[in-house]
């Protein structure tokens, strides 16, 4: 019986014609990985949406495996998000017309921090043998992408795997950003994904699909 491996991208924000995250979830969509099927999910860049669409697509689907991809212009590789932080920067306008930058917790009184419920160390020890290149990170942000990462983790861990990465913007962006992109192709991008996927989902049969929960931390 085949597997579920959920996969989300973002649409695009700020100055970014593209969003490869959500550009690649058409030709990721219905590949059949060994054991698996991938399912996609394109989510808004938002704080309001993105969370209540891929939770609806959680529960409809019941993955055994969630992907959330998102955009993180200045990278030149994969980047893989060992935790989501209880942060979310906003900006808020006031009545005069002028905005205020306001950083408040995602979950009043929840762990300042969630660790990733993946099988890492195996994953990465798969990478490593392969050759893979990529980047490990402590720090998701505090924009949409760590948001859904934690609200991810909050509600699903102990049913389903999560990991976030971050895959660098596109060259043809650059020129529409003061952000310094080196970026991917779309062809580098899906193999990138598509060989990170090959090698990971069969950890988790390895491990078993049934996570023991998420690693909660206060600091």
């Amino acid at each position: 019986m085949q597997k579920i491996a959920l996969i989300s991208g973002f649409t695009p924000f700020a100055n970014f014609r593209y969003n490869p995250s959500a550009e690649l979830l058409p030709v990721l969509h219905g590949l059949i990985i060994n054991q698996w099927r991938v399912e996609t999910v394109r989510l808004m860049t938002s704080f309001e949406t993105s969370f209540p669409i891929l939770g609806a697509a959680i529960e409809r689907l019941k993955p055994s495996a969630l992907f959330c991809l998102g955009l993180k212009a200045n990278l030149d590789q994969i980047q893989i998000e060992i935790r989501a932080r209880n942060i979310m920067t906003i900006n808020q306008r006031r009545v005069d017309g002028t905005s205020q930058v306001l950083k408040q917790p995602i979950v009043t009184e929840a762990d300042n921090f969630l660790r990733t419920n993946w099988p890492l160390t195996a994953t990465m020890q798969a990478l490593d043998r392969s050759g893979f290149p990529y980047r490990v990170s402590f720090n998701a942000g505090s924009f949409v992408c760590n948001f859904l990462y934690f609200q991810a983790l909050l509600n699903y861990a102990d049913s389903c795997p999560c990991l976030f990465i971050h895959i660098p913007a596109f060259p043809s962006d650059a020129a529409r950003t003061r952000i310094p992109v080196h970026g991917l192709t779309f062809p580098q991008l899906y193999q990138r994904v598509f060989t990170l996927l090959r090698l990971s989902l069969p950890i988790l049969l390895s491990f078993g699909t049934e996570s023991a929960g998420v690693i909660r931390t206060r600091n």
